[in-house]
């Protein structure tokens, strides 16, 4: 089947975390929470040995219809989490997590796994309401120095749940860009804002760290604010230009 890698990352020894999504009933499982494809599509998430590319495990991981990873980090601790979109009303999620139901036609998910993928240590989804004419197929995770999971991506809903935004409300073009961050232990959203202006906004890059978050994307909307530009100041002229932002991180200790 179809068998795409939407994310990779290491781990303090160098074991190699890669995130995606399948449709093949025959991908490699070793050891996987989940031995079988759930549905049209899956997410998946496989650990190997770069010293000689052994799969140390390899597991399927959604509900009964369209499942997909995006990225996937890793913890202090050497634990995996992943973050993708679901369509799947059954997809799993834990007691206390922020979100344990799908709100709109497709939410994102974040799921921590062990760093031996024998279980889920917590999962949640993240959405809004209004149906989307396609799923978040760009998006990116990190783990910030307090733990928190900080995921970027696109949105078409107009409800999704923002705090401590730069951008509470949506920008109004066809997507928008979103920031979120949740909590340690995925009970609480720390953070969460828009990204966009009159036209199509994706964010498709982050990097944390030292108080400090940094988001890349693009963007075709002229009327997207600027702040202490160096670079180019207003819209380029043709249909995307590159976009960064820098944003101090919230000191919220109670998602700590």
């Amino acid at each position: 089947g179809r068998d795409p890698v939407g994310g990779l990352a290491l781990d303090h020894a160098g074991n190699l975390f890669a995130a995606g999504s399948t449709s093949s009933i025959d991908f490699p499982v070793k050891n996987g929470l989940q031995t079988h494809l759930g549905g049209e599509l899956d997410a998946f998430l496989v650990k190997l040995r770069v010293s000689d590319w052994s799969l140390l495990f390899s597991t399927y991981l959604g509900g009964s219809k369209t499942d997909g990873a995006l990225a996937v980090a890793v913890d202090s601790a050497g634990n995996p989490i992943v973050f993708g979109t679901t369509a799947s009303g059954d997809f799993v999620t834990t007691p206390g997590a922020y979100q344990r139901q799908r709100r709109g036609n497709y939410d994102a998910f974040v799921t921590k796994l062990d760093r031996d993928g024998g279980r889920i240590i917590w999962s949640t989804l993240y959405g809004g309401s209004t149906e989307s004419p396609q799923p978040y197929d760009n998006g990116s995770m990190a783990v910030d120095e307090h733990g928190r999971v900080w995921i970027d991506g696109m949105t078409a809903t107009t409800d999704l749940p923002t705090r401590n935004a730069v951008q509470p409300s949506y920008g109004g073009g066809y997507m928008d860009g979103f920031l979120a961050a949740l909590s340690p232990d995925g009970s609480k959203l720390c953070y969460g804002t828009y990204i966009g202006g009159n036209g199509r906004d994706i964010l498709e890059g982050i990097a944390v760290g030292n108080g400090k978050v940094y988001v890349s994307g693009v963007s075709a909307s002229r009327n997207l604010p600027q702040k202490n530009w160096h670079v180019q100041s207003g819209y380029g002229g043709g249909p995307y230009d590159a976009i960064v932002i820098g944003l101090t991180t919230p000191s919220d200790q109670a998602c700590r």
